[in-house]
């Protein structure tokens, strides 16, 4: 699943390596509209899940683990786990989001395959790669 990078995640990227702007955590939320990212999406774009048991998760820094080589940086973080309590049915997941505050939308990705949450309750795990050739 590749992530697209959103107008206002550019810009606060920028903005944090120019030393315009502090440096603030990424938070993964999951979505359940279906939207396929674009670059000039927000935050807004994203119908947040709002299942009993699910919360967003905010990333740890030194959870992430990687390296540079060619011009082009990749990182992954730690598998993030998403879990949702018994309910109705019908929900499914169909990508995520990751935000800084505000919210403000940074980047955005599709499942490779949409989750439909079993009316039993489930878990989902996300495994997230940033990668950078920027400047």
């Amino acid at each position: 699943m590749s992530a697209t990078w959103l107008n206002l995640g550019i810009d606060y990227k920028a903005q944090v390596v120019l030393g315009k702007t502090a440096r603030v955590e990424f938070t993964v939320r999951l979505y359940t509209n279906v939207h396929t990212p674009g670059v000039t999406d927000t935050a807004g774009s994203y119908t947040e899940c709002t299942l009993v048991g699910y919360a967003a998760v905010a990333t740890v820094p030194a959870n992430w683990a990687g390296s540079t080589s060619g011009g082009l940086a990749t990182y992954v973080q730690t598998t993030l786990t998403f879990t949702f309590a018994p309910y109705a049915g019908g929900v499914t997941i169909q990508g995520y989001y990751v935000t800084i505050p505000g919210p403000i939308g940074v980047l955005a990705a599709l499942l490779s395959v949409p989750y439909a949450v079993p009316a039993g309750g489930g878990t989902l795990t996300l495994d997230i790669t940033y990668q950078d050739q920027g400047f």
